[in-house]
């Protein structure tokens, strides 16, 4: 799995999600509804783990693991979702159980031990020697949907770290909206570096491809930052159809990519990038810039324009929303922060500038601000998605707004957090009599021709002097004078 190279083939053996449904509930006592912390270095035993999981009944609850040595670092986000979750078990792999048993011998003399006391550490590797590798699938028991199959924890950056409820319904629903949507089928190969405890990660790479029944071939978070060209050469040697990677990623490789040819250029004459379909850019603000730079480095090595979609989605919605945006537009950047979508023509679609056009006798000079689209939600996904405003009417295009969105894809709540679930995932639009609970996103964006364009978080809106600014746009203002 992660090799010298970063990248090893390696499948689980068959049966083994049963074998670990078994030692959950006869070795450890565990009964349906019941939680188990998954701490796992990046490898496929988190997944089979999180299958036993699924198959047993008990409640997955994917986390980052801690750094056994760095205990203090980590501690205060893996205590709190440990203590919300309710959670008496943590499975783990063996390498990082001895990394656990190693630390403690250190913190043993500084009186340090909370990581390991905290809960019972259950090595999943002892299950594969209980139980053989080689053990035939039984039956399987149907899930309700309405049962839970995880809790999917925010991160927690500004704000204690909440557990999304996901049930079986949810991803059902999501997973089939993700490989629609992506035209995802039995020929499908992801190569993915995501984390795997992430929402992204966990159901875009990792069980998407479960879903449509295609391959999957993974490396190491840690591995693509240290190395982000070796994601490169991967599509490449597997051929790989779908990629999902924040904003960032696509900058950070298509650098690095650079750098690496100036150095070595003839490693890189065999590098085919053809193969590529479907480019998710998500999670994160989507910059053009970072679309077209990775475009103009990959084109030569065979990646066909057309193929990198911003992608909305959020974890409240089990993960994925929309997808594949077609539209790219010019807007007034200080009518955008005053809640108003005012059409710009800039002559080359740039960020610099330009004159503004919209019914005043004279141009007016207005900066320019491109925003791409997200898609929006296919008519069979049986997604409701609403811009409302603070009072909870619904806004028409082209007013910025908050993104509300209802569909089974919707989460049931926050685990253990019922008047912060009644507040964000039932509420209420404006006349409407219906009853119909909305999930309120926290996200701002509008709608343009029935395309949904995202604008930022509506928590992180600054506001000087009376006027909106997002976070984003003054990083990237940053940027520009320091680089």
């Amino acid at each position: 799995f992660q090799a010298e190279d970063g990248i090893r083939d390696r499948s689980p053996s068959r049966g083994l999600g049963d074998v670990y449904k078994r030692q959950l509930t006869e070795t450890l006592g565990l009964s349906p509804g019941d939680r188990a912390l998954l701490v796992f270095q990046p490898c496929l035993e988190f997944m089979v783990s999180f299958l036993g999981c699924l198959m047993a009944g008990i409640i997955a609850v994917p986390v980052f693991p801690p750094d056994p040595f760095q205990a203090k670092r980590d501690m205060t986000i893996f205590q709190s979702i440990l203590g919300s979750s309710g959670a008496t078990v943590a499975l783990t792999s063996g390498i990082y159980k001895q990394a656990l048993t190693m630390a403690r011998v250190k913190n043993v003399f500084s009186g340090e031990d909370g990581l390991r006391k905290s809960v019972k550490w259950e090595c999943v590797d002892d299950v594969i020697k209980k139980f053989g590798a080689d053990s035939e699938l039984t039956s399987l028991e149907i899930r309700e949907a309405s049962q839970i199959a995880f809790l999917q924890y925010t991160s927690g950056s500004t704000s204690e770290p909440k557990g999304v409820t996901i049930t079986h319904g949810n991803l059902a629903h999501n997973l089939k909206l993700i490989v629609t949507g992506l035209q995802a089928i039995e020929d499908t190969v992801v190569v993915s570096w995501l984390p795997q405890y992430h929402d992204m990660g966990l159901i875009g790479s990792y069980l998407g491809v479960l879903y449509c029944g295609g391959s999957g071939f993974y490396m190491s978070p840690m591995t693509f930052i240290k190395n982000p060209v070796l994601w490169i050469r991967a599509m490449s040697r597997y051929s790989a159809t779908h990629i999902q990677a924040p904003n960032f990623a696509y900058t950070l490789t298509a650098k690095k990519f650079v750098l690496a040819q100036q150095k070595r250029g003839k490693e890189w004459q065999d590098v085919n990038l053809s193969s590529v379909r479907h480019m998710i850019n998500a999670a994160e603000p989507v910059d053009p810039a970072s679309i077209e730079m990775f475009y103009a480095v990959f084109s030569p090595l065979g990646l066909r324009r057309g193929v990198i979609f911003p992608t909305y989605g959020l974890a409240e919605h089990t993960v994925y929303v929309c997808s594949n945006g077609e539209q790219v537009l010019s807007v007034d950047k200080v009518s955008l922060e005053a809640g108003k979508v005012i059409m710009i023509d800039t002559g080359k679609g740039d960020t610099k500038k330009a004159k503004r056009k919209a019914g005043e006798t004279k141009e007016k000079e207005a900066v320019a601000q491109v925003i791409v689209g997200c898609g929006r939600p296919a008519d069979s996904a049986n997604v409701e998605l609403l811009i409302v405003d603070g009072d909870g009417k619904k806004m028409g295009e082209d007013e910025v707004g908050e993104i509300w969105l209802d569909s089974p894809s919707k989460a049931t709540g926050y685990w253990s957090l019922p008047e912060r679930s009644a507040e964000d995932f039932k509420a209420q639009v404006a006349g409407d009599s219906s009853g119909r609970g909305y999930l309120r996103t926290g996200d701002l964006g509008f709608l343009h021709k029935g395309e949904l364009f995202v604008c930022g978080r509506l928590k992180d809106m600054i506001i000087i002097r009376g006027k909106n600014y997002y976070p984003h746009d003054l990083e990237k203002t940053g940027e520009t004078f320091l680089f």
